[in-house]
């Protein structure tokens, strides 16, 4: 099985693939730093993450 060019996704893309898979951690580490890209956007725990919404 080939991984996700999760480069290529958008956030809410991204979002839902590391809900469906959450064991992915390189998922997980890309979605972070899709994040971090906005501004005035400050990753405290995991949780925040994956409680974003758009």
């Amino acid at each position: 099985m080939t991984k996700p060019n999760f480069q290529a996704m958008t956030k809410q893309e991204l979002r839902a693939y590391v809900l469906e898979h959450r064991d992915d951690q390189e998922a997980f580490y890309a979605f972070a730093d899709k994040l971090r890209e906005e501004p005035g956007i400050e990753i405290t725990s995991a949780e925040f993450v994956l409680n974003w919404q758009l």
